[in-house]
Order: structure tokens, then sequence, then C-alpha cells
């Protein structure tokens, strides 16, 4: 029983509805909780983190799949919950990303904006599946389930960082975070 708890994500993935948007949406208020409780150590923390789910994503994913009776069952939410903690690393303030510079206060979002924007893209991302994530996905067993969120994880971090140069162009000079 233990395990279907860690699979669903403390039970989140059996919820009716869209099980993968609730795990995404509890990591980002876990995430925020962090980012803002110990800003200097939300990056490594998240990291830590990271890991930790998924270790448990790869031990708990053989049993899920077959007692869920599915490659990636719906309350297996594990790989959402590493792809969207993927996504909030890119945020400037927390990049971890080699050459990467940071500006304080954040431009031009706040903390809550970024987690949101971030929040989203990851969601557009893991649902649209654009190519090469709907690929990766076809690789069999726990490796595809994960590997495309942490795909659209990467992806989402990517257009993240876009955007706020982008906006940073937009607004000046002065708010440009790289």
């Amino acid at each position: 029983m233990m395990w279907k708890w860690i699979a669903s994500f403390g039970g989140v993935g059996l919820l009716r509805g869209a099980p993968g948007t609730y795990a995404s949406l509890l990591s980002a208020v876990i995430f925020y909780i962090l980012w803002r409780a110990v800003p200097d150590l939300a990056g490594p923390l998240v990291i830590g983190l990271t890991v930790i789910v998924w270790i448990a994503a790869a031990l708990c994913y053989a049993r899920a799949a077959e007692d869920f009776g599915a490659a990636d069952p719906r309350a297996y939410v594990l790989d959402e919950v590493v792809g969207q903690w993927i996504t909030f690393l890119f945020i400037p303030s927390l990049c971890l990303l080699p050459g990467a510079q940071t500006v304080e206060p954040l431009p031009p979002l706040t903390a809550a904006g970024y987690v949101a924007v971030a929040f989203f893209l990851f969601r557009a991302f893991d649902v649209s599946k654009v190519f090469p994530i709907r690929k990766i996905e076809d690789i069999p067993g726990h490796w595809g389930v994960i590997l495309d969120d942490v795909l659209a994880g990467i992806f989402a971090g990517i257009a993240l960082r876009v955007l706020i140069v982008v906006t940073g162009l937009i607004v000046g000079p002065g708010m440009i975070a790289r």
C-alpha cells in the first residue's frame, strides 16, 4: 500500500480529473514554499528532491504499471513532479546553468509570477508532447515515462528564459535577466 501512496505523490494521482496537473500544481506549491522559506537553499533542495523523487519513481514504476494496468498509469504522477521541478531550476535567481547571471529583484515578474509561468509552460509542453517529447515517450518502461517529462521540463525552462529575455527587451534593458 505504501508504494501506491508514493507512486501517486501522496494520493494526488488518485484524484479524479487531471492528476498530472494536480501533481504539477502541488509541486509548484512545495517549490514556492521552499523558495520563500530558504531562498539560498531552494535550488540545491529542489535538485535533491528531484533526484529522490526520480529514484522513488524508478522503484515504484513496475508495480504501478502492473497494478494500475497501464504502461503510463494516470495515477503514477511522479514523472510530472520531476519535470515540473526541473522547469523551476531555470528561474533567474535559482538558475544553476553555467554562466547564468541573476538580477535581483526578479525582473519583471514577482516570485509567484515566475512559478505560475513556469507551471503553465511545463503543463503546455507536457500535454502537447511536441517533437521530440512524444518520441522519447516511446522508450519502453520507466525511462520513456519519466524522460518525456524531463524533456518537457527542460523545454519549458528554456521557453521561460526566452520569455524573460524578450520581456526584458520590451520593458527595457535594465530589466533583462540572463
